[in-house]
């Protein structure tokens, strides 16, 4: 039988310190002569004392702050397994079990000496032994599970937490375990459960106050040693419980839950559920930062060339401040303006929100969730699944449908597109827990399909029906109140660039409907004009590096007094193309477009793949040709900069360039 105290708060957290059996009192403090010295400022020179007596162990205190056991002031306590013992800052619990500690200080106190110490006889020493292989080979198993969850991430579909719960079955021992997910009212989601069937789990207020704020990992136990057989009767159903929580930007997101039905764990179970929530939680940062990077590779939406507020006072702008304001609170946000519109600073706004705290933002077209949609709808159905009448479709969205019904199935998709597809709906589905913000631009290029895929993710946003609420009690004492901060609800936006009807099922419609912000035009606030214009030349100054450049009186009343139909995009365009054709720091009405009188030809077209034609010709014309340069002038990467030429047909350049 091993006896130790466990620091649980403290200099020293998860360091044990053995107790050997002994008439002489072990004494406690923060004086030399003491056996086990604590630094800490609280505890008195002689804090307490603790002996062993009759096959017990005795606790007293010698100090004028006090010793606690389990939250209550003691002079005197007989300590049992898993009581908490406080002296000043220092916490420790008291265990007494067949296994050692895994981590433990080279001081034992108590007993004779080391070195007089009588040899243990050879059955403890095979106990001993037998731990620390059993120990040893919790730890290779959890190795090779990280090995395989950690190689797959970016190059699979990401399918582990059966895994982890197959882990804590097998390695832990645990009659239940499972994954919870935390939503933005503390409460526990049910994600994965072994088995599927469990009665609703226990936790007081104070300990989950600890487990879901303080990110501290919880031990319950709900029987006395010597009584195994009651956990059977009790409603739960359990004896022992483990609660480790999963982090994620600062937020916990996630709690891996293991469960005794009869018996208890140790304390390597303990330490091996602690070491898998870390695991866990790097998994989850890796996959939503994997996709976070395939995502900004396939972006077609320069957000740095975008400002982080946005400009202007006039009503319209104000009130559009003060929605997206209450938006952040949300957990779905549906923005539609007219192409060139202020989307991307509506989006960067809602995404400041969680941007302290490491989130990342995943902007992403639409139409990247069609290929495992579509790959999925033309799977087999199973002979067994219920059928449901489904829903009704316009008559465009059932052409859409035929055309993909008569597709060969992965007919045109590439492996990696279809991966990306499938991490992106495995990421919706996960929500919040994914501890990502994510933007779904072009939503009319969602197929039905995708629509009513879609459709469950918002319905698993609006509402949890499958939360757990634990103890419907405040999560804290009132002291501990203030200390609480609900992290924003925020954590996906859909948007639409066209002021067209959507061809969106009337389900889907209905569900965004309540969610809709709209984004007034440029020219229906015209008094916001001329500040996106010093916004846009001040961002022109820095990325071209010409701290003087500025417009001319003639120029800047030429540009003000146009409607722009392209909104914000088109000034942005029109601004930077005359500024790569002046050829000092002034940029003049001639500079607006070299072909055209001051007030005439100004836009000859409203296409912005014309618009865009040009501001390619314009960087290429002032890199010299240099490909690396005009992408960078262009604000965008090199590879996007050869796709777009390429489908404008522009003659091959090379790659030295």
């Amino acid at each position: 039988m091993y006896t130790y105290l466990m620091m649980t708060s403290g200099p020293k957290v998860g360091v044990s310190v053995l107790l050997r059996e002994t008439f002489e009192p072990i004494r406690i403090g923060r004086q030399g002569d003491c056996q086990l010295q604590l630094e800490d400022p609280l505890c008195s020179r002689h804090h307490a004392e603790i002996w062993f007596q009759d096959g017990h162990w005795y606790l007293r205190d010698l100090s004028r702050n006090g010793t606690f056991v389990n939250g209550l002031r003691i002079t005197e306590q007989v300590l049992s397994d898993g009581d908490t013992v406080r002296m000043g800052q220092i916490e420790f619990s008291f265990h007494e079990s067949d296994q050692p500690p895994t981590t433990v200080e080279r001081l034992e106190l108590g007993g004779p000496p080391p070195v007089e110490s009588p040899p243990e006889d050879e059955q403890t020493l095979q106990a001993s032994l037998s731990g620390l292989s059993a120990a040893a080979l919790d730890y290779k198993e959890l190795n090779r599970l990280a090995a395989r969850i950690l190689q797959g991430i970016g190059h699979e579909v990401p399918d582990w937490e059966p895994l982890a719960l197959e882990f804590m079955r097998s390695r832990l021992g645990a009659a239940r375990a499972a994954w919870f997910e935390v939503d933005e009212n503390f409460q526990l989601i049910p994600r994965k459960l072994d088995p599927p069937r469990q009665p609703r789990p226990e936790l007081s207020a104070s300990l989950k106050y600890l487990l879901l704020s303080e990110g501290r990992a919880v031990w319950t136990s709900h029987q006395s040693p010597t009584d195994a057989r009651r956990a059977a009767q009790r409603s739960h159903g359990t004896s022992d419980a483990l609660w480790a929580p999963l982090a994620l930007h600062g937020e916990i997101v996630g709690v891996l839950y293991a469960a005794l039905e009869i018996g208890q764990f140790r304390q390597s179970h303990f330490d091996l559920i602690l070491a898998l929530a870390v695991m866990a939680s790097e998994a989850l940062r890796l996959e939503v930062e994997s996709l976070a990077a395939a995502a900004t590779q396939r972006a077609n939406i320069a957000l740095a060339a975008w400002p982080d507020q946005l400009p202007g006072t006039s009503p319209a702008m104000e009130r559009l401040r003060s929605v997206l304001a209450d938006a952040t609170h949300k957990p779905v946000v549906a923005l539609r303006g007219e192409p060139g519109c202020e989307l991307p600073v509506a989006v960067k706004l809602l995404h400041a929100s969680r941007r302290a705290s490491g989130a990342p933002l995943l902007v992403v077209s639409a139409d990247a969730l069609n290929p495992a949609a579509a790959d999925e709808s033309s799977s087999p159905v199973k002979p067994n699944a219920p059928t449901r009448q489904a829903p009704a479709l316009t008559p465009s969205l059932a052409q859409q449908a035929q055309q993909q019904v008569a597709r060969p199935r992965g007919a045109g998709v590439e492996a990696n597109t279809l991966l990306f597809s499938r991490r992106l709906w495995r990421l919706l589905r996960r929500g919040r827990g994914s501890g990502a913000v994510v933007w779904l631009t072009n939503l009319q290029k969602l197929s039905p399909a995708a629509q009513k895929r879609l459709l469950q993710v918002l319905h698993l946003a609006e509402r949890s029906p499958a939360s757990v609420p634990i103890e419907q009690t405040p999560l804290a004492p009132p002291e501990a109140a203030s200390a609480i901060t609900t992290p924003p609800r925020f954590w996906l936006a859909v948007s639409v660039d066209s002021a067209d009807q959507l061809p969106l099922l009337p389900e889907l419609a209905a569900a965004l409907a309540p969610h809709w912000i709209e984004v007034p035009s440029l020219r229906e606030r015209t008094a916001d004009l001329e500040p996106w214009l010093e916004c846009c030349l001040t961002a022109l100054r820095e990325e071209l590096g010409q701290p003087q450049l500025f417009v001319t009186p003639a120029a800047r009343a030429t540009l003000l007094a146009q409607s722009w139909p392209g909104n914000v995009a088109q000034l942005q365009a029109v601004l930077k193309a005359a500024a790569l054709r002046s050829e000092g720091d002034a940029v003049d009405v001639p500079h607006l477009d070299p072909s055209s009188s001051p007030t005439e030809g100004l836009y000859d077209t409203l296409q912005w793949s014309t618009w865009e034609h040009r501001l390619i010709d314009a960087a290429l014309h002032q890199s010299g040709g240099n490909i690396a340069e005009a992408a960078r002038l262009l604000g965008i990467g090199r590879a996007t900069l050869y796709r777009k030429l390429e489908a404008k047909d522009s003659p091959a350049l090379d790659d030295d360039q």
